[in-house]
């Protein structure tokens, strides 16, 4: 795993290794941990994002097969927060949240 990995909870970062063993192509976190200077900066940020607690990372995926196998792999590792964005897949796993949602971002 490549990126943005630096501050993340060592459950998602297990979650993420297994994830990359059954897609069999690395991850490359392109957000991971983030302060809250930098989540206000991001338009598409919620104030209480799971970045700030380094349970949530968006893993770059650009190409649609990437996604379905990110997205197929999370779902049979028990992931129950997944964002789909137009270049990366949000994984997250704050138990706070609202749980077994698929969301997609503008």
């Amino acid at each position: 795993m490549k990126g943005k990995v630096e501050g993340l909870n060592p459950d998602l970062i297990n979650k993420l290794i297994e994830i990359e063993k059954k897609v069999k192509f690395e991850l490359f976190i392109n957000s991971g941990k983030r302060t809250e200077v930098e989540n206000t900066k991001l338009l598409d940020a919620v104030p209480d994002s799971e970045h700030l607690t380094g349970d949530g990372a968006d893993a770059s995926a650009v190409e649609g097969y990437k996604k379905y196998k990110i997205i197929k792999a999370a779902i049979e590792l028990g992931f129950t927060r997944i964002g789909v964005g137009r270049t990366f897949i949000h994984l997250g796993i704050s138990k706070s949240k609202p749980q077994f949602v698929i969301w997609t971002y503008n």
